[in-house]
């Protein structure tokens, strides 16, 4: 159980870490020449920028399991009142009673599944949209289901 969620916390902030590069990447930062010839930022230097890319993503490993969720379904930072953490909190709890595997497992085999599918379908699948699917899939009671079988049949599908 330790390792599992040792593992979630580390690939949901090498996500956030890569969001955040990314962001910086193909954001803000960019030079002009001064007249001296020696190039000068106009905006935060990239530094500075990293470092607030790092402040953000630990903000977020800090934060709840339905946060961090909504976070990566977001794409940016939103509050933690959002309504969309909230939905992530009633989605992973009913799943939770529904198919074998706790909430952390749930959360890191979704995360795994999405990016599966983006790399080989080339489609990104919102993780709110495999957790609902998976959740009307299934009935009430039926505990002995795996998440990940049915969130791979119900993502593949999604992805033709």
């Amino acid at each position: 159980m330790l390792k599992n969620n040792a593992r979630l916390f580390i690939i949901i902030g090498l996500i956030a870490i890569v969001v955040a590069s990314v962001l910086i990447y193909f954001g803000i930062y960019y030079l002009e020449a001064d007249p001296i010839g020696k190039k000068v930022s106009t905006e935060k230097t990239q530094e500075q920028e990293y470092r607030e890319a790092i402040s953000i993503a630990k903000k977020i490993i800090k934060k709840t399991l339905y946060y961090r969720l909504a976070f990566l379904d977001a794409g940016w930072e939103i509050p933690a009142t959002d309504i969309k953490v909230k939905r992530f909190k009633y989605l992973l709890r009913s799943l939770e009673k529904k198919c074998r595997g706790s909430r952390e497992e749930i959360t890191s085999q979704v995360i795994a599944l999405q990016e599966r599918i983006i790399s080989k379908y080339g489609k990104k699948i919102r993780l709110q949209a495999i957790l609902e699917g998976v959740n009307r899939s299934i009935t009430k009671g039926n505990s002995e289901v795996k998440f990940y079988r049915q969130a791979v049949r119900y993502a593949v599908e999604r992805a033709r």
